[in-house]
């Protein structure tokens, strides 16, 4: 049980990074910059997550393009589902 809240916990981290860029900047992050912004420790573990991600069908990717990354309406809605949890916590976090 404790795994699938860590994959939980880090592929919403992923999603959450991914969508806080695009809405920043207006397109998805970087390798390194989702590294850097998701908190993971390096550019395999990230590739690592976003097949994760892929394969449950929270984004979609154009093979050979980095920042080709959109989130699906499953990941759009997952990106949500921690604001509508908990409120205060993502308050927190953004500050």
């Amino acid at each position: 049980m404790k795994a699938s809240v860590l994959r939980r916990e880090r592929m919403l981290a992923v999603i959450e990074a991914i969508a806080r860029h695009r809405a920043t900047h207006g397109y998805a992050p970087s390798a390194r910059e989702l590294r850097e912004e998701a908190g993971l420790s390096s550019i395999s573990v990230v590739w690592y997550w976003l097949n994760a991600c892929e394969h449950a069908g929270l984004i979609a990717r154009a093979p050979g393009l980095a920042r080709a990354i959109t989130l699906t309406e499953k990941g759009d809605a997952f990106a949500r589902s921690r604001q509508e949890e908990s409120p205060s916590a993502a308050d927190r976090r953004v500050a």
